[in-house]
């Protein structure tokens, strides 16, 4: 399978309804990068199910969002139906040397979607174009090269990122990181590496939120607080995902 391929299938078997523990930690972790600021034009890259473009669209952006996969598109046009706000938005199925905005925007999200791109300072020098002077950029990336592991494999990605080698690119692409940390241990790392990683093998498949059932909430529920435990260790260079805050 292709690329395209692999993402439509990781899409459908994924429901707006699934728990996203994982995410809801992400966003409580950049949500200050945005949240009370003055809104205004945003791109969500990768928007995936949707969840972050929804959470854009609450805090008053007007938001653009784009997918190399149909069927992402699928699922956050689904997400949006059910709360109603289907017409705030602007869905794209593009992959980013595709893409072309009408306008620049003040905020583009792209999380989890660099480790994806083989050519990723030239995508990095192609998002730095689309935003307003003083506009800024929200990453996150897999952390630490040395945990690599199955769902990097079957997940396409290209490779994991130091702080260096994301600053480095970064600034090759014109941009100023003013904020980078690492995130995801010990709970995290150990939960992906020691549950997810050897079930989803054992599965011959990707890792993906459980289905809905009130059993699987209430682990969800679980799930992102023990996320918490995290929250003191962030930045000591042993979690296993990277968040970075970057200015045009």
């Amino acid at each position: 399978m292709n690329q395209e391929e692999i993402y439509d299938k990781v899409w459908q078997d994924i429901s707006v309804k699934n728990p996203r523990p994982f995410l809801e930690y992400k966003m409580e972790l950049i949500k200050k990068f945005f949240v009370g600021k003055n809104s205004g034009r945003a791109l969500d890259i990768g928007c995936g199910d949707g969840f972050f473009t929804f959470n854009l669209i609450k805090q008053g952006y007007t938001v653009d969002a784009m997918d190399i996969s149909l069927e992402a598109i699928k699922s956050t046009k689904d997400r949006l139906e059910k709360s109603g706000l289907t017409s705030c938005v602007n869905l794209f199925n593009k992959n980013i040397f595709e893409f072309k905005p009408n306008e620049k925007y003040d905020l583009i999200l792209c999380l989890e979607v660099l480790e994806h791109i083989e050519q990723d300072t030239k995508a990095l020098k192609q998002i730095n174009g689309w935003l307003n002077d003083g506009g800024i950029l929200i990453l996150s990336m897999p952390h630490r090269q040395d945990l690599w592991n199955y769902s990097d494999e079957v997940g396409g990605h290209c490779r994991r990122y130091s702080k260096e080698d994301v600053t480095n690119k970064l600034n090759l692409a014109n941009f100023e990181v003013e904020e980078i940390f690492d995130y995801g241990f010990p709970f995290i790392r150990f939960f992906v590496n020691g549950f997810c990683v050897p079930f989803a093998k054992k599965q011959k498949s990707q890792i993906n939120p459980p289905k809905n059932s009130f059993f699987a909430r209430k682990a969800g529920q679980i799930l992102r607080n023990l996320c918490k435990i995290d929250t003191p260790f962030i930045n000591n260079d042993k979690g296993i995902n990277l968040v970075v805050l970057a200015k045009k």
